[in-house]
């Protein structure tokens, strides 16, 4: 088994994972800014300096792993045609200066102009690109990629999974602890207004926020067995993936401190957590590992200053038994039935249902406060962008 952990700006997260002897492979992060973009919005990360980074790619190196630098933005706008000798200038300096291993991309135009200039460097495709059968893995495969984070809906379709490792030699990843609603409608719209909020030529961070969230933890509060639909693994799981010869996984997020990642990667490193899942899958944003409070807002907890500051609004903390999973042998439903859930009617399977009934617990009155507050905030943010 192996990792790829963020760099979340906090020099102490590579410490403590060398000290440890963490089987991290690779680490992965990048400028809150640049000429691509990535993944997360930039009013959500850190943003550290050029001296932090460069350290944190020396620690990397020091501890026997590779410095993966994210250009995941899916849309750059024709960028990538457009500022072409500039893109080829920024990855020159990175690789010469910051000594970067990897490079993943989303946009396949990306990752053939790279390729053509950087022969030797690796390229790696983001999940963003949405990469979940073996035809896809094939086409990245041609161009040039020499590793893909697999999309999240086939994470249970252990068929594909067999298909794909047995017919492609990319080196694959999984990502372990998001999540992720299954078949989330909104996700190529959440991933595009990420990718241009952290492009250098967006300017107004205050007229950002993240409507797609919103709707993902509206889904969850009001109907708690999507919390089961979606595509984590747990640490007690990962054997499944490995037997048949998926070994990589990715730990998220670069959004959480480090004190939230440790209890993460120890969770997964020690292949087992006692507790609360909830507090390894990084949708939620407390890592108080005791029941919250969600409060009612109010029509002043919202001005146009304070948009970023309104997480407690929505922090719904589920109980999800991890040694109920266990018990009920959650995953092997998928395995022993092949599965692929993209071709069922979750109403006329009803398993995840069944399984949420029986491990999760949900405070009931947080709930509905979580619903009202996001209906709330949804009216009132979109009055403040338009103004």
């Amino acid at each position: 088994m192996f990792l790829s952990i963020p760099y979340n700006g906090d020099l102490n997260l590579l410490k403590i994972s060398k000290d440890r002897k963490y089987p991290v492979k690779t680490v992965y992060g990048k400028r809150f800014q640049d000429i691509i973009g990535g993944g997360r919005a930039r009013y959500d990360i850190a943003n550290y300096g050029e001296d932090n980074l460069k350290e944190a790619i020396k620690l990397t190196h020091e501890m026997g792993a590779e410095f993966n630098y994210l250009f995941n933005a899916p849309c750059s706008a024709n960028t990538e045609i457009e500022k072409e000798n500039e893109i080829i200038k920024e990855i020159s300096f990175l690789i010469e200066e910051y000594k970067i291993d990897i490079i993943t991309v989303a946009n396949p135009r990306l990752l053939k102009l790279i390729r053509k200039h950087f022969p030797k460097i690796r390229l790696s495709v983001s999940t963003i690109a949405k990469v979940d059968s073996l035809e896809k893995v094939l086409e990245y495969e041609k161009a040039g990629a020499t590793e893909i984070t697999l999309d999240y809906n086939i994470y249970r379709n252990f068929e594909e999974l067999k298909r794909i490792r047995k017919n492609s030699k990319l080196g694959f990843q999984l990502i372990a602890n998001d999540g992720y609603l299954f078949n989330c409608p909104w996700a190529t719209y959440h991933f595009q207004l990420e990718g241009h909020d952290s492009q250098n030529t967006y300017n107004n961070p205050l007229k950002y926020f993240s409507y797609c969230r919103f709707n993902c933890k509206q889904k969850s509060a009001k109907e708690p067995y999507e919390l089961i639909r979606g595509m984590w693994i747990r640490p007690e799981d990962m054997h499944y993936y490995e037997e048949i010869g998926l070994n990589k996984f990715k730990i998220i997020d670069r959004l959480k401190d480090t004190e939230w990642l440790i209890n993460a990667i120890e969770a997964y490193v020690n292949r087992t957590y006692k507790g609360n899942l909830s507090d390894i899958i990084c949708s939620f944003d407390t890592f108080k590992k005791d029941s919250i409070k969600t409060p009612r807002i109010k029509d002043e907890d919202i001005t146009a200053n304070n948009i970023q500051n309104l997480r407690k609004f929505w922090d719904l903390k589920p109980y999800i038994d991890n040694a109920k999973l266990t018990e009920l042998n959650f995953l092997e439903f998928f395995i022993k039935n092949k599965l692929d859930c993209r071709n069922k009617v979750c109403k006329n399977c009803n398993y995840c249902k069944q399984i949420a009934d029986k491990a999760i617990i949900v405070d009931k009155e947080n709930a509905e406060n979580v619903v009202y507050n996001l209906d709330f905030i949804k009216e009132k943010l979109i009055d403040i962008v338009k103004e």
